[in-house]
């Protein structure tokens, strides 16, 4: 009796580990171990109310005038600061034409990039979310990402933009790739205006991910993107245009593995 009771309780406890989610886990090199400390919900930031609950150290007292004003109303959620004595490196999150900063906190992909010790920032680019649209008085877009970047001190951090966010990212990639750590476009936008060559030019290590049935993405990774020479293609298995949500667990290996690997020590 004493044996199947034991035999009973391994099979449970087996049981337990494969119930694992992504969101309760944390992702090294592929395999997945339960965090035994539990993660506090993300912070939120909307610098039209002042409000940045838990996360003040984040925001400089340094931020240009010009950034003052086009970030006046910005809306973004921040990892926590639970592990940031294991700081790995920042992350930047845009978003697609019909997402928000919210979608990658649906996703857990805050909370498992916080996880793996990566301070995590999601914002709501102008015009989409709660962050309201550009005026004709402030900066242009191209400066949205700069500005983000020193509104939240970011140093050197990995740039994720899907979709319509290349409006914003790929202008800024272009111009000041020495800037970051890593860039992924995921089927981006405004890249088929752009002179080839100049991808060539790119220093960064970058993964270029797109979805199995996005044909108009997998074509702009292989005529454009695929020129960066530190690139690499990855394509996700069964998944369209938004890649992440429609296979969320290889998306967030293969996001973690090459944070990871190209994590500036």
């Amino acid at each position: 009796c004493g044996i199947l009771l034991l035999s009973s309780c391994f099979i449970l406890y087996l049981l337990k580990l494969v119930r694992l989610t992504l969101s309760d886990a944390i992702l090294t090199d592929g395999r997945i171990f339960q965090h035994t400390t539990p993660l506090p919900p993300p912070s939120k930031f909307n610098s039209s109310e002042d409000d940045y609950y838990g996360e003040a150290e984040y925001v400089t007292n340094t931020v240009s005038a010009e950034c003052t004003r086009m970030l006046k109303h910005l809306h973004a959620i921040t990892s926590s600061e639970l592990l940031a004595n294991y700081h790995q490196g920042d992350v930047l999150l845009l978003h697609g034409a019909a997402y928000t900063s919210t979608t990658w906190s649906s996703i857990h992909t805050i909370k498992i990039l916080s996880a793996q010790g990566f301070r995590t920032i999601a914002v709501d680019l102008p015009g989409y979310g709660e962050t309201p649209a550009l005026t004709p008085d402030d900066p242009p877009k191209d400066k949205f990402i700069g500005c983000v970047m020193e509104q939240f001190e970011l140093e050197h951090p990995f740039l994720v933009a899907p979709s319509m966010s290349g409006e914003y990212a790929i202008p800024f990639v272009l111009e000041h790739f020495n800037k970051l750590a890593g860039f992924v476009p995921i089927a981006p936008t405004s890249v088929t205006n752009v002179d080839p060559k100049r991808f060539e030019a790119i220093t960064l290590p970058t993964l270029i991910l797109f979805g199995s049935r996005d044909k108009s993405g997998e074509d702009v990774a292989n005529t454009f993107l695929n020129r960066i020479p530190q690139s690499t293609l990855y394509k996700i298995s069964d998944a369209g245009h938004a890649c992440y949500l429609d296979s969320s667990r290889e998306f967030h290996v293969e996001l973690v593995k090459f944070f990871i690997r190209n994590r500036r020590r």
